[in-house]
Parts: structure tokens; C-alpha cells; sequence
């Protein structure tokens, strides 16, 4: 599946001058980014389908792989993390009000 551009733009969101509080609340920091994203609700979905074919994966190099491509300003260690973090921006996609603008 190719990468949705929607998903880029998210990654987009996490802003690199709230990395110091924001890889600590990585929660908090998520949920701003889903915000700030301004995603109209169907490319929320189309975000939300991507994210459920990479946790669909086994294969957790391929996960990292994905977080690398993702845009954000920060990585992760490997051995699960990045399939944490999408799981986790996964659920939070479900809940947090986007606030759209076209």
C-alpha cells in the first residue's frame, strides 16, 4: 500500500520545538499533532486504514521503517516502540477532534 499523504502530513505535525515535553507526554504530544493536522474526516480515514495495514505487520523492521518515513521530529529505539506509537496514535485517531478547515 502506497503512503497516504494524509499520514505524511501528520507526521508534519509533530512539531521538532515541542520534542522536549513532547517525547516525555508522547499522549499529549499525539493528540496535538491529530489537531493541528486539520485533516478533513476522510483523510482521517484514510490515515486510519494505513495505520491498521502497518499494525497488521509482523514484521516490526518494517513498522520502524514506516516511523521513519512518518516525517515526525524524533525516532524510536526499535524492539516494538514504533508499533507502539502507531498503536497508540492509532486509538487516539478514533477520539481526539480535528478541527478541520476545508
Amino acid at each position: 500500500m502506497q503512503v497516504p499523504a494524509e499520514f505524511l502530513r501528520l507526521g508534519h505535525c509533530f512539531l521538532q520545538d515541542d520534542y522536549d515535553w513532547g517525547i516525555d507526554d508522547l499522549e499529549g504530544w499525539s493528540r496535538e499533532a491529530i489537531a493541528l493536522s486539520h485533516l478533513p474526516p476522510a483523510k482521517i480515514e484514510a490515515v486510519k486504514k494505513y495505520l491498521d495495514q502497518v499494525l497488521g505487520s509482523d514484521d516490526d523492521e518494517y513498522i520502524d521503517e514506516v516511523l521513519s518515513s512518518f516525517g515526525a521530529a524524533f525516532g524510536m529505539r526499535g524492539g516494538g516502540d514504533s508499533r507502539k506509537f502507531f498503536a497508540l496514535l492509532r486509538k487516539l485517531l478514533d477520539v481526539v477532534e480535528v478541527k478541520s478547515v476545508g
